[in-house]
C-alpha cells in the first residue's frame, strides 16, 4: 500500500514490484511493425474476448465459441465473416485484376466523382 511505501521518499514509482517492471519495460520496448494490416476493428476485441472471459485454449474451444455465436445470430456471424472473406481476400484480387487490365484508375476517378470528391485529372491513381 502507499502507507508502507512513504519512506522512500513518496515516489510512486516505488509502488511496483520489480516483476510489473519487467512486463512494464517488455511492453514498452516493443518494436512491432504492421504490414498491410491493421488490429482493429477486428483482431484486439478479439483476443481479448476469446482469450478472456470465453476461455478459449484450443482449436476446438475456438470452434465451439464459434458455433455459439451461430447460434445466436446465424445471419450476423455469416455476413461478419463474409465482410472479412471480401476485404482480406476477393477485394485485393478484384483491385490486382483491374490494375492488370488498366482499368482502376478510370474507375477509381468515376467513383470519386460519384461520391462528390473533388477529383482533378492527376488524383485518380
Amino acid at each position: 500500500t502507499p502507507e508502507d511505501r512513504t519512506d522512500q521518499g513518496g515516489n510512486y514509482w516505488t509502488l511496483f514490484t520489480p516483476g510489473i517492471w519487467k512486463g512494464l519495460h517488455a511492453v514498452l520496448h516493443m518494436k512491432t511493425r504492421l504490414v498491410n494490416t491493421t488490429l482493429y476493428p477486428r483482431f484486439s476485441p478479439l483476443v481479448a474476448k476469446v482469450g478472456g472471459n470465453a476461455k478459449v485454449f484450443a482449436r476446438a474451444d475456438y470452434y465451439r465459441f464459434l458455433w455459439r455465436y451461430f447460434r445466436r445470430n446465424p445471419l450476423g456471424l455469416a455476413m461478419y465473416k463474409l465482410g472479412i472473406e471480401w476485404e482480406q481476400s476477393i477485394l485485393p484480387k478484384l483491385r490486382s485484376l483491374l490494375e492488370t487490365l488498366g482499368i482502376k484508375a478510370p474507375l477509381k476517378y468515376l467513383y470519386r466523382r460519384w461520391l462528390g470528391d473533388p477529383v482533378g485529372p492527376g488524383t485518380a491513381a
